[in-house]
């Protein structure tokens, strides 16, 4: 298409989706096109109705034609009339992943406070179905009762839930009351997920213990991440003074897989729980377990709670040293370097599941824009030399796309022109990509000449006085 070039003033940038699609929630949202026949959506969170898998989305009539073949006369063009398309999901469609923390037991007289907050998966928008389940032991009662009371006041996973203590059974002498809780999250896109926990009333009888939870937890923990997380202990307000006062020891676990770690945590306060980054493996199932016990008159009397930890996969960063655009000798070996690239959970230093994959490609920028570079192979290797003489002086755009042993791939790619006579290299040294407003920036390069000598120049199109600020 002609992406709307007649109709549209920013069709060429980001403009709004109004202007060419009507969905719901256009009119907050911002469209860009991919190519000439590929429109990205960035859907507005703020609009009150917003797009849903199965709505309709129509184009309009009158924006688009067919985009001008040189050496046509594109004024006679006719505009596409209005069509119309239903909005599916993603193949890969964002999943759920509840979260829901509650401890193991608690007292006659405790609430049952259930954690969901940890939930992921929802998209930036409200989950479309929210519904807690509850099944008990023969002896526990309420179940229905108490589902109904979490699904009225509990609507979302924004807040801790509490089962107030006057709908739980007390376990007996010879037998125990027990609650399964149960979450199922579904998000926009239709997909569910379901979690549980059970959860023991203790009896009367039985010695008053502490309500334990975990906080602190990454909604969306990484390998590269640290981990700290922290104990909060509270005690049910039948709990007695002298009860309260009582020293509490921490002891925390970590699971991967039901299989036991050997790892420890980092904090010397015992309630904390810190793990330095890199210590999980990417992509993996963790349960990080504390049980908080205090000792009164030669009774230890405990309590546990757990959380889970799903850290995810970070992909790849493909990085081209240098500027993005150089210019180099078509008479000399140009040598394009991307051995900065990295694995994001598996940087250098740290012990990684396979080398990364490298594949290089050219396309000619100008004069004749998409033509292939003769000549270029591609090559699995983190930098590329560019022989001398193999490519004529043009414009180039050379790429790589790094790829990990999981198949995630990141691209870099930079504008090189080379020219048909002698010139000395020029090599930019590696600087940040961020700055603090108060921080001084300094710039450097090297320069090598191959004959006589070299006049530099120092200049930026978005810095006015540069070359004041730069004594050369």
């Amino acid at each position: 298409t002609d992406r709307g070039e007649q109709r549209i003033a920013a069709f060429a940038s980001s403009f709004s989706c109004s202007l060419l699609v009507s969905f719901p929630g256009s009119d907050g949202s911002m469209c860009k096109w991919l190519n000439t026949s590929q429109l990205s959506a960035s859907i507005g969170t703020t609009a009150q109705t917003q797009v849903q898998a199965g709505d309709p989305a129509n184009v309009l009539a009158n924006v688009l034609r067919a985009a001008c073949v040189p050496s046509t006369d594109c004024k006679v063009y006719e505009y596409m009339g209005a069509s119309s398309l239903v909005v599916s999901a993603p193949d890969n469609a964002l999943k759920p992943v509840v979260a829901l923390s509650a401890p193991n037991t608690v007292s006659a007289c405790s609430d049952i406070a259930l954690d969901p907050t940890l939930s992921t998966g929802f998209g930036g928008r409200a989950w479309t179905e929210v519904l807690w389940v509850v099944s008990g032991s023969p002896i526990a009662e309420n179940s229905a009762a108490i589902a109904a009371y979490l699904n009225a006041n509990f609507p979302n996973t924004f807040s801790v839930a509490t089962v107030p203590n006057s709908y739980l059974t007390r376990s007996t002498e010879t037998e125990d009351a027990t609650y399964t809780i149960s979450l199922k999250l579904r998000n926009f896109l239709q997909q569910s997920a379901v979690t549980s926990v059970v959860v023991k009333v203790n009896g009367e009888s039985s010695p008053i213990i502490p309500t334990i939870s975990v906080s602190g937890a990454d909604s969306n923990p990484s390998r590269w991440k640290s981990v700290s997380l922290f104990a909060s202990v509270t005690w049910p307000k039948c709990a007695s003074n002298a009860t309260r006062a009582l020293p509490m020891q921490y002891d925390w676990l970590l699971y991967r897989d039901s299989t036991l770690l050997r790892t420890s945590s980092s904090s010397r306060d015992k309630r904390f729980f810190k793990l330095p980054a890199y210590t999980l493996d990417a992509s993996s199932t963790y349960v990080v377990t504390v049980t908080a016990s205090v000792r009164n008159k030669g009774v230890t009397t405990s309590a546990t709670a757990s959380t889970t930890l799903q850290t995810g996969a970070s992909g790849v960063s493909a990085l081209i040293s240098g500027a993005a655009a150089r210019s180099g000798s078509a008479l000399a070996n140009v040598v394009v370097d991307a051995s900065l690239s990295k694995d994001v959970d598996y940087p250098p230093g740290q012990s990684s599941p396979a080398a990364l994959t490298y594949v290089w490609s050219c396309v000619v920028i100008s004069p004749a824009f998409g033509s292939p570079c003769e000549g270029f192979v591609s090559k699995n290797t983190p930098t590329y030399t560019i022989p001398a003489g193999s490519l004529p002086a043009q414009v180039y755009a050379i790429a790589v796309t790094v790829a990990n042993a999981a198949g995630a791939t990141s691209s870099a790619s930079i504008e090189l022109t080379l020219v048909g006579s002698a010139l000395p290299s020029l090599e930019f040294t590696q600087t940040k990509t961020k700055y603090n407003p108060e921080d001084k920036v300094i710039l450097s390069a090297t320069i090598a000449a191959i004959s006589g000598n070299v006049l530099a120049r120092w200049s930026s199109p978005s810095i006015d006085n540069l070359k004041a600020l730069t004594p050369l």
